[in-house]
């Protein structure tokens, strides 16, 4: 839930919104209805994923995390060939980000992406099965 306020000295209204493991946002209106409505918008924001997440203790990257997996546990699949393929698309694509940085709309894009390459969707959902962000 935000916090709305009134600012005595600019005579302005001051939305704060503060989350565990998302960066505090603050922005300040002339009129309360203003910062009430922005601070919905931004909740809203935060809970799809389109604002990152915060993780200060430990930063990995996304190819570093699918490289463990694969020697970890992919190896031992009967699908390890099948499965490498397809965890290279993905460190092609998430491969730079850190894992704070991927989200819902990124997999989207990344969905899209793959479909607009003229892939099947079946072809799609299994590159991406495992990698589903809720």
């Amino acid at each position: 839930m935000p916090t709305i306020r009134f600012v005595k000295q600019t005579q302005k209204w001051q939305a704060i919104i503060r989350r565990q493991g998302v960066q505090s946002q603050v922005k300040t209106f002339v009129r309360k209805e203003e910062a009430i409505k922005w601070a919905r918008q931004i909740e809203i924001e935060i809970d799809k994923g389109f604002i990152h997440h915060l993780s200060h203790n430990d930063p990995m990257v996304f190819k570093d995390i699918a490289h463990r997996y694969e020697r970890e546990f992919s190896i031992h699949k009967k699908s390890y060939l099948r499965e490498k393929s397809r965890l290279k698309c993905l460190i092609n694509h998430f491969g730079k980000l850190y894992l704070n940085q991927i989200n819902a709309s990124k997999v989207a894009l990344f969905r899209d992406l793959r479909l607009s390459q003229g892939l099947s969707g079946a072809t799609v959902i299994k590159a991406s099965t495992h990698w589903r962000i809720s």
